[in-house]
């Protein structure tokens, strides 16, 4: 669970005039534990710096960031940046399994935990069509062979939180749709097969791609501009209903800036 209050980031611009930037304003969210979120908004408009202060990597200037974990523990977040994030001296294989390995040597975890660990390892890189890349290295297999592998990393972890930063936006369109439905059949796994629910919390720029995979739509442009429930989540965007097209056209207004451009 995340729960937000009375955020504000705000950056310093000139030292010498003190002249600061509000990047973000008095954003209040509340996310359930077990849900898919999609933050989407023009450029610039704090999405990146939303998730950069959820896991902690900068600081905000007032409010408060609540993350619940697993049994009141604190949670462990995956951040997922838009790069992949692969170590290039690392085959795939060592990649999706470098998070959790360090987890568990982290937790001084048995020989039988780290056996179960690459028996999952291997069951999930079949599931996401990488098995045969195992010992390859990153620079070795296309841009959405490493975005599976990626995505293996992740769940592998088994975070109580996922973030992810426009993950999918590098891939040529009809990757991006397989990576996709992987993403969405990984999520809907976790929550059978895993008494710990995971958040997701995910940046795009593509108001299709929101409509897709999220449950809940952040518009967010330095303030919250609207959070809606999404009633068509997972509808294939070639089935598009009169109601979708209309609840599409509702977002993209949202997105407008005045002066400014739709997405």
């Amino acid at each position: 669970m995340i729960t937000i209050k009375n955020l504000s980031v705000v950056y310093t611009t000139d030292e010498k005039t003190r002249q600061n930037k509000t990047v973000l304003a008095d954003i209040g969210l509340s996310l359930s534990a077990g849900t898919v979120n999609i933050v989407i908004g023009p450029s610039g408009g704090g999405k990146s710096t939303l998730l950069k202060v959820i896991a902690g990597l900068i600081d905000h200037s007032a409010g408060t960031v609540k993350l619940g974990g697993a049994d009141g523990c604190e949670p462990i977040i995956g951040f997922m940046p838009q790069s992949c994030g692969l170590l290039p001296w690392e085959t795939i294989r060592e990649n999706v399994e470098l998070a959790a390995g360090l987890r568990l040597k982290k937790t001084g975890a048995s020989a039988a935990d780290c056996d179960n660990m690459k028996k999952q390892s291997l069951a999930l890189m079949k599931q996401l069509g990488i098995d045969a890349l195992a010992y390859c290295y990153p620079s070795e297999v296309s841009g959405g062979q490493q975005q599976r592998a990626a995505l293996g990393r992740m769940f592998l972890l088994r975070p109580d939180i996922l973030l992810m930063d426009e993950p999918f936006s590098a891939l040529d369109e009809l990757t991006r749709g397989e990576v996709r439905q992987l993403f969405a059949a990984l999520c809907a796994g976790r929550r059978q097969d895993d008494c710990k629910p995971m958040t997701v919390l995910m940046v795009t720029h593509q108001v299709e791609e929101a409509v897709l995979l999220g449950e809940k739509i952040i518009v967010l442009d330095g303030k919250i501009k609207a959070v809606l429930d999404n009633p068509y989540r997972g509808q294939s965007e070639n089935l598009c209903s009169q109601e979708r097209a209309e609840f599409i056209v509702r977002l993209r207004r949202l997105l407008d800036r005045e002066g400014g451009s739709t997405p």
